[in-house]
């Protein structure tokens, strides 16, 4: 839904007539309101896809073709956003004291350092392509690689921490998937065919 960006200028900046008790209660609509149409003016959306700032983010160029060390965006389908990092992003990195960067999602159609990701293959599946000597750069189901953000100062790995029975609470089930320094067991992501009982067929096929 588009909104016409005129109309916030026709929103008084003060309730006429206020009497009685419903005074707070229209200012706060009010400011509701103009949120709303600052968002919807500027392609926020928090109905399922929540706000990541890429304003003013710098543009990146997308790859041509899906392959390793290639620029992609990372789309959800149901909600038409794009993966996105959220808040400022650390220039110093110290174990002890690192803070994982959050991701959330974004309805920007411009592909930025803030939404543009790298697959990089795990060491082990690193092959030539056809004895040519030449790094194969496809990519194929059951291969095991990481996703990677390179917009900061060094390279940074989505990863999330596996669920366990100590975890299994409230909190827990809100598992969620971060950025971070260290490319270990818990940064490890591997593409499968959708279909399981395909599954074993299509292993090291090449995903177009």
């Amino acid at each position: 839904m588009r909104v016409d960006p005129n109309i916030l200028a026709q929103i008084p900046l003060t309730v006429p007539h206020r009497k009685g008790n419903w005074i707070e209660e229209s200012v706060l609509r009010e400011q509701l309101v103009r949120e709303f149409i600052e968002k919807n003016r500027n392609g926020v959306d928090d109905g399922g896809a929540r706000g990541g700032d890429v304003r003013g983010a710098p543009q990146v160029e997308l790859s041509p073709q899906l392959q390793y060390e290639g620029n992609i965006m990372i789309r959800n389908s149901g909600t038409s956003s794009a993966l996105t990092i959220l808040g400022p992003v650390p220039t110093r990195i110290s174990p002890s004291t690192f803070v994982p960067i959050p991701l959330t999602t974004s309805r920007t159609t411009a592909p930025t350092n803030h939404t543009v990701f790298r697959l990089m293959r795990c060491p082990e599946y690193e092959r030539s392509a056809g004895g040519s000597g030449d790094r194969d750069m496809r990519i194929r189901y059951g291969e095991r690689f990481y996703v990677v953000w390179e917009g900061g100062e060094r390279p940074f790995y989505l990863y999330s921490e596996p669920k366990s029975f100590l975890l299994a609470s409230k909190v827990g089930k809100r598992q969620t998937a971060v950025l971070g320094p260290d490319a270990d067991h818990r940064a490890v992501w591997e593409l499968q065919w959708a279909d399981a009982s395909m599954r074993m067929e299509m292993e090291g096929a090449v995903v177009d």
